[in-house]
């Protein structure tokens, strides 16, 4: 699929086929031998763009009455969107350009927003 994508919606379908086929979850946290061993995807993504305004947006319009994850709201997040977005737009950003992503996050349930 050597296509841009711009819409935002598309992008979060892409991503989210993305992450469940290379990420399995088998409880709340899943041990780092058990994140080692689980296999690796066919699926490949050769560009990603992070649009600044375009996550501040999404991040902004998060609904405050549902929470995906116990350590920090909806309503936390909107609050703090536009001090946190460089930083989230940064992180994303060089996950996928570097192919590293955080280590915890094999220990954890991501959540796409």
């Amino acid at each position: 699929m050597n296509e841009i994508v711009v819409d935002t919606r598309e992008k979060i379908k892409i991503l989210n086929e993305y992450f469940a086929e290379v990420c399995t979850w088998t409880g709340s946290i899943i041990d780092s031998k058990t994140a080692d061993c689980l296999s690796e995807s066919k699926v490949l993504i050769n560009k990603f763009t992070v649009v600044q305004p375009e996550a501040e947006n999404i991040l902004r319009s998060l609904d405050h009455s549902r929470a995906y994850a116990p350590e920090i709201t909806n309503r936390m997040i909107k609050n703090m969107a536009q001090s946190i977005v460089i930083p989230v737009c940064k992180l994303i950003y060089e996950s996928f350009e570097t192919s590293i992503f955080p280590g915890i996050w094999k220990n954890r349930v991501i959540n796409p927003l």
